[in-house]
């Protein structure tokens, strides 16, 4: 039995990644997926996730060879399991950089449900993470679990995007590119850690560039700074295609999936210099320094402006995660689960 997240939450990381597992491993196994819910609201989430759940584990889960949850949020549920094996994916352990970083309330309380689920990871047998650097991170906080932990990193490709004539509520985008305007993509959520405010105080800097900014995000009084929520993959093709930069502001990740998203449509990255940008794009990227200022920032992206997309040289990082040399490369650690 495969654990997923809400139906509705399918453009996440999370869902994403364990759904191109699913496409790999359904080839050789009968795998049954029970989705937390399929409604896009916080009540039908909490129901199936603390009530309807538990109960298909207790009433079902010995008939299953293994459980697979699909992210740290769902360790609690080992509780209710009496399957032989159970496999969790862990995505990050935010932890230190929580304690160390002004958060919101709402992040507060999150990660005080994350660590009552760190508590149970001592009962799975597996753990899978996408990263080193998470191995890393769990590995010094929980010593113990050292020999039960997994790498396989995202599956990125690029042929789940399918590729349509551009979206009409685009075309005023690429009115601004005929105009010389630089657009610079950026794909987060609200989260503290996520850096968004970052966007904002660029594009106050420099008018020749414009700010694409999707997720859910309250709206800006800055004309230079578009935001769009609740894409299809359709959609956010277009906007890799019509983008000149990606910007990703984060000061902390698990693995950083949206980057080598946008480097498959051979768009070029600037991102911070952290050590898992350094593990997911080695020396493809265009690093800059927390210390920058502003100017500074707007003046490296300036010197990609006149960068060729269509040599492609800095962007061959991105084949490291199609799906046939994943397999390739991680095809131990992937049967493991």
């Amino acid at each position: 039995m495969w654990l997923m997240p809400n139906k509705k939450y399918n453009k996440t990381g999370i869902y994403k990644y364990n759904n191109e597992l699913i496409k790999i491993l359904k080839v050789n196994r009968n795998i049954d997926i029970k989705y937390c819910g399929s409604k896009n609201n916080y009540i039908s989430t909490f129901l199936n996730k603390f009530f309807i759940l538990p109960i298909i584990l207790l009433l079902n889960s010995k008939k299953y060879d293994s459980i697979i949850y699909p992210e740290e949020g769902f360790a609690f549920l080992k509780l209710f399991s009496y399957s032989k094996e159970n496999k969790i994916f862990i995505h990050d352990y935010r932890f230190e950089f929580n304690n160390f970083n002004k958060i919101s309330l709402k992040e507060y309380f999150k990660q005080i449900y994350l660590n009552v689920n760190f508590l149970f990871l001592n009962k799975f047998n597996k753990i899978i993470v996408p990263s080193k650097y998470t191995k890393k991170l769990l590995d010094f906080k929980f010593k113990k679990l050292k020999k039960k932990i997994f790498i396989v990193p995202n599956i990125i490709d690029k042929k789940n995007y399918k590729i349509k004539k551009m979206n009409r509520k685009f075309y005023f985008l690429e009115k601004l590119k005929r105009k010389n305007k630089t657009l610079v993509l950026t794909i987060a959520s609200n989260e503290s850690r996520k850096n968004i405010k970052l966007v904002d105080k660029l594009s106050k800097i420099d008018k020749n560039f414009v700010f694409i900014l999707v997720g859910n995000h309250k709206s800006y009084n800055n004309s230079n700074i578009f935001i769009f929520n609740d894409l299809n993959d359709i959609e956010l093709s277009s906007l890799f295609n019509l983008s000149n930069i990606y910007l990703n502001t984060s000061l902390f990740e698990g693995f950083g999936r949206t980057s080598v998203e946008a480097q498959s449509f051979k768009l070029p990255v600037v991102c911070y210099d952290t050590k898992i940008n350094r593990e997911t794009l080695a020396n493809s990227a265009h690093y800059i320094k927390k210390h920058y200022s502003l100017k500074k920032i707007i003046y490296e992206m300036k010197k990609l402006r006149s960068l060729n997309r269509k040599k492609g040289k800095d962007f061959k990082n991105s084949k490291r995660f199609l799906p046939k040399n994943i397999l390739s490369k991680y095809k131990h650690n992937i049967n493991e689960i």
